[in-house]
């Protein structure tokens, strides 16, 4: 458990500023570390890469973890593939103290790497979760923006609160493929581990013909990791129904990053004060989500997404042509076409 200090009194369990930082599975106990809104605000995620002092946090053997306390409001999901804008999105919707947003907690990674490695997961879900939802003002809410690789554990956080929504957003093949290709190397290397980690949460891989299980480049495996992800999202929405999970696609959110943000606040059930939302919205729109001093919006994404598609054809155009023989044909087609079937948040508030 990274950094953890040893066992101490002090914790203030219904103070939401008492943030679950890390979780040793294997040792049963949980590390505790006191932040403030800055550390909210200025993590870009809120893993080891916390603006915090780890080494400061506080280890609580399971036994000594109280329940959680009475009255905690349903928790928002924001549910996600990789590399769709979900930080952005994330950035969009965090309103201190009304609507708090923690991005990608440690504490839930060590529960995706625990269920990939076989190993029960115990209590944890449902302890974790109400450590998290606990809102930082009276009526307040908590989005919790799970890493894409705790997919694997998306249905049992969606058990583990059953009065909480999800909200999904993932991208198009070609735009996931881009992506992974603007990528650095030690990024781009990652790519193996997480295909094998989609695959093996779920049950597409037995529909896979074992010529899918050999990608001919990282580009390749990333449309493979693409796929298994989408199945695992359907999935997901099909065990939890339309009443308790929405999609919404990235390119739906960079064509109208206010409109998406509203139709998410109103599916979720939040209150958002419109001046706030639209000083946030301000502010996120034309910056890059994860290098806030870099000016970076819808045009400059556009011509960056362009410059690379021509550089890189001949790479995309083979890992497509190898995703079409022996990927795409085993997909489900609700999982395609999963931001505009039957759970397209767009079509929820159209019936509605």
């Amino acid at each position: 458990m990274t950094g953890a200090g040893p066992v101490s009194p002090g914790i203030e369990w219904s103070d939401p500023s008492w943030y679950p930082a890390d979780l040793d599975i294997r040792g049963d106990r949980l590390a505790m570390l006191h932040i403030d809104r800055r550390v909210v605000e200025e993590s870009t995620f809120m893993d080891t890469r916390i603006a915090a002092d780890l080494r400061q946090s506080i280890a609580v053997d399971a036994a000594a973890v109280p329940g959680g306390p009475a009255g905690i409001p349903p928790v928002a999901w924001l549910f996600h593939t990789s590399f769709c804008c979900s930080t952005l999105l994330a950035k969009a919707l965090h309103d201190h103290p009304q609507t708090v947003v923690y991005r990608e907690p440690l504490v839930l990674r060590r529960l995706a790497d625990a269920r990939h490695e076989g190993r029960a997961l115990g209590h944890w879900p449902v302890t974790c979760t109400n450590l998290l939802a606990r809102p930082w003002t009276p009526g307040g809410r908590v989005i919790i923006k799970p890493t894409h690789a705790s997919l694997n554990i998306a249905q049992a956080l969606m058990n583990a609160t059953p009065d909480s929504r999800a909200l999904v957003l993932t991208s198009s093949l070609q735009d996931f493929l881009v992506s992974n290709i603007k990528k650095t190397a030690e990024t781009q290397a990652r790519i193996p581990a997480l295909v094998e980690m989609a695959l093996t949460a779920g049950e597409f891989h037995r529909r896979l013909p074992p010529q899918a299980l050999s990608p001919p480049s990282l580009i390749a495996a990333a449309g493979l990791q693409w796929a298994a992800q989408r199945e695992l999202l359907l999935d997901i929405a099909e065990q939890s129904g339309s009443n308790r999970v929405a999609v919404l696609d990235a390119e739906w959110l960079l064509a109208d990053i206010d409109d998406a943000v509203n139709r998410a606040q109103a599916w979720w059930g939040l209150v958002a004060d419109p001046k706030r939302r639209g000083a946030r919205l301000a502010e996120v729109a034309h910056r890059h989500a994860k290098l806030g001093t870099r000016e970076y919006g819808p045009q400059a994404r556009a011509h960056e997404v362009a410059l690379v598609s021509r550089l890189h054809a001949p790479t995309l155009q083979a890992a497509n042509d190898w995703l079409q023989q022996h990927v795409l044909p085993a997909m489900r087609q609700e999982a395609v076409v999963l931001p505009a079937g039957q759970w397209s948040l767009t079509r929820l508030f159209d019936e509605q």
